[in-house]
């Protein structure tokens, strides 16, 4: 949140940090159901690769939004 609220002008803000809050919560109710089905259908190490390309997609994604924003004050 810091992060965003740093980042994001105030017009901006309440819409960044309600699409984070947002993502935490679908990450979290999702996170367990998602992760139970792939270990009981594909084995524990599925989750690891189900993970890594939506880690990158999450990089190139805050890279991309965020390009221009970094080093503002």
């Amino acid at each position: 949140m810091a992060i965003l609220t740093s980042v994001y002008p105030p017009q901006e803000r309440g819409r960044a940090l309600g699409l984070q809050v947002a993502a935490v919560y679908t990450g979290l109710s999702l996170g367990p159901s998602l992760g139970g089905f792939l270990t009981q259908q594909f084995g524990w190490r599925s989750i690891f690769v189900f993970a890594l390309p939506l880690g990158l997609l999450t990089i190139v994604a805050v890279l991309w939004k965020l390009k221009g924003r970094m080093g503002r004050s």
